[in-house]
């Protein structure tokens, strides 16, 4: 009778571990098992060993595993060589002793995760810098109308302008960053940010031109035989629709959301298929030049979901490919804005190069030697202070004029292309 006591309250003493089982089958054994049925299928759901051959094929794959296997054997061998000396002094040590190294040996880890917590505290509290930074934009955004409303009377100010103050000029290349921005920004009173944001987008499709396109200042503006009139304003007296505002119109589009359907993806879709260069890159109105149009352009696809594998989309890609630098690094002349035969053509600058590479990321393309050897240049050529410096203009105020230095513009392009970097080799 004992032993048959025994056994029946045996059950009774594993209840404990239900709720640890669970946690372990929930958090761990599920997602392993989805991992695993991920890798031994294809893109269309069937059974297949494409992604270990895509494993094996690519340079860049083999060479994060050996990365592995090397760290993983040295790491090994350090702790077999201190583990035996370490356990040895554990041993024989007093229990005194034993609660001062267990002391020295948690107190990293609590020092790592406080600072990581408190950093991210300080970054997203309501008195942090990101939500300070987000409600003096909000601050800025113009509710009354400017010289843009001649043309769109009927549409309602929301904009922001590239100046501190220009109630005037709202631009729409600002006004998207600042949305976008907005958007990803956590800590916000929710009610005024979707308010500003609501009424910028209001703004900002009802300024979509009729060709599809989105230009900087104003709608429709493109009547450009007046570039040609005397005292024309250096050539560009006028503001037409051009590809890479209309990139930031799709990128915008999709940040909020939105998605291949909307009618104003479609109509930009249509204007960026037809401005296409015949060598498959776009034009830069903003940034020198063929580089920074193509980039933006290609974000723009990539975040509203356009199909990467079409053929413009690909002519593209292949073009910021075959412009690559022997150096690793992307560059391009402001004489391509008078012969676009120097289009991606020029000396590499960290900006033009980081450009590029995102360009690339957008599109898909997150490996292979052109990507290792862009990484490579933007490593290389970052200064000891952890910045980036453009020895050459990388901005453009008129094409063949007047051109821009944005010194911001080799320290954050650079990073922000890092950071994708490493978010996608993850």
């Amino acid at each position: 009778m004992p032993e048959v006591g025994n056994f029946r309250a045996r059950p009774t003493r594993l209840w404990p571990l239900v709720p640890v089982l669970l946690f372990l089958g929930i958090f761990v054994v599920l997602p392993v098992a989805d991992l695993l049925s991920v890798s031994f299928t294809n893109s269309k759901g069937q059974a297949s060993f494409e992604t270990f051959r895509i494993l094996l094929e690519r340079p860049v794959y083999m060479k994060v595993l050996r990365t592995t296997f090397v760290i993983s054997a040295w790491t090994t061998f350090i702790c077999l060589l201190l583990a035996y000396p370490v356990a040895y002094y554990l041993a024989t040590s007093s229990e005194r002793a034993l609660n001062h190294l267990l002391l020295v040996v948690l107190m990293p880890f609590w020092t790592g995760f406080l600072v990581r917590t408190f950093a991210w505290m300080i970054l997203l509290a309501k008195s942090g810098p990101l939500v300070r930074a987000a409600e003096w934009m909000m601050d800025k955004q113009i509710t009354v109308p400017g010289d843009w409303h001649v043309k769109r009377p009927h549409v309602p100010p929301g904009g922001w302008p590239f100046q501190y103050h220009n109630d005037f000029y709202p631009d729409l290349d600002d006004s998207a960053m600042v949305m976008m921005a907005l958007a990803k920004t956590q800590g916000l009173e929710p009610e005024r940010r979707d308010r500003c944001i609501e009424r910028g987008l209001a703004w900002f499709l009802g300024m979509q031109g009729d060709d599809g396109g989105w230009a900087s200042f104003d709608a429709d503006n493109d009547r450009l035989i007046f570039n040609n009139i005397p005292f024309a304003d250096h050539g560009a007296l006028l503001d037409p629709s051009t590809e890479d505002l209309t990139g930031r119109g799709l990128e915008l589009l999709g940040t909020l959301g939105h998605g291949l359907e909307h009618p104003a993806a479609q109509r930009a879709l249509g204007f960026i298929q037809r401005s296409q260069h015949q060598c498959g890159a776009w034009y830069g109105r903003w940034g020198v030049n063929y580089v920074y149009g193509t980039w933006s352009v290609l974000r723009g696809l990539g975040v509203i979901g356009e199909d990467c594998g079409k053929d413009y989309v690909q002519r593209a890609v292949r073009w910021l490919e075959e412009r690559q630098n022997a150096d690793g690094g992307w560059g391009e002349t402001l004489a391509s804005y008078e012969d676009d035969e120097l289009a991606g053509r020029g000396e590499s600058i960290p900006s033009q190069t980081a450009w590029a590479l995102l360009g690339l990321f957008a599109a898909g393309r997150a490996d292979g030697p052109a990507i290792e050897k862009g990484m490579r240049f933007l490593i290389d050529s970052q200064n000891p202070d952890g910045t980036w410096e453009d020895p050459l203009w990388n901005g453009t105020g008129f094409p063949r004029v007047f051109y821009l230095k944005y010194h911001l513009y080799a320290k954050y392009f650079p990073l922000w292309a890092l950071g994708v970097y490493r978010s996608a080799s993850a």
